[in-house]
């Protein structure tokens, strides 16, 4: 049985769906939970367009864009740790910015079990939070791990 499960969310109904299983099965087996939301930093490279060719205004910009993923991801996480705790179940937040992919491989160094958001169940791309290619992530994880969403599988260690 997990001691520690690693729920990471981007906020989509997948995510959601993942994070009640993590829930459910954090109760079943006495587990903590450590939930993880990751701004991909790849938006950082957007150069944009004429309208934004001055440095000042992509400064700007970035930063007003960088605040607002912070609040989103700051209030999903809040969402979760308040379900969590009519649960009884306990959890620590953590909110970090990277590669999404060398994110979640260092973070499942420390986790008995890896709760995802289904990569494959996003709508359009631009709708999509976490990057990660999922065959290659789960050929560096030794973990198990559990996908949310419609095509829901788990791979044992």
């Amino acid at each position: 049985m997990p001691a520690q499960i690693l729920y990471v969310t981007d906020g989509s109904p997948s995510a959601r769906e993942a994070g009640l299983t993590a829930l459910e099965l954090a109760g079943l087996w006495n587990a903590s939970i450590r939930a993880v939301f990751i701004i991909d930093q790849s938006w950082a490279h957007i150069l944009g367009d004429e309208w934004m060719s001055g440095a000042v205004t992509r400064a700007k910009f970035f930063s007003w864009l960088g605040e607002g993923l912070q609040k989103q991801a700051s209030a999903v996480l809040d969402e979760f740790c308040d379900l969590a705790k009519s649960r009884q179940v306990q959890v620590q937040k953590q909110l970090l910015a990277g590669n999404t992919a060398k994110l979640l491989i260092s973070l499942a160094r420390e986790a008995d079990l890896l709760v995802l958001p289904n990569p494959y169940a996003a709508g359009h791309p631009a709708e999509a939070g976490l990057k990660f290619n999922l065959n290659k992530l789960l050929r560096a994880i030794k973990c198990p791990v559990w996908l949310g969403g419609n095509m829901s599988r788990g791979r044992g260690c």
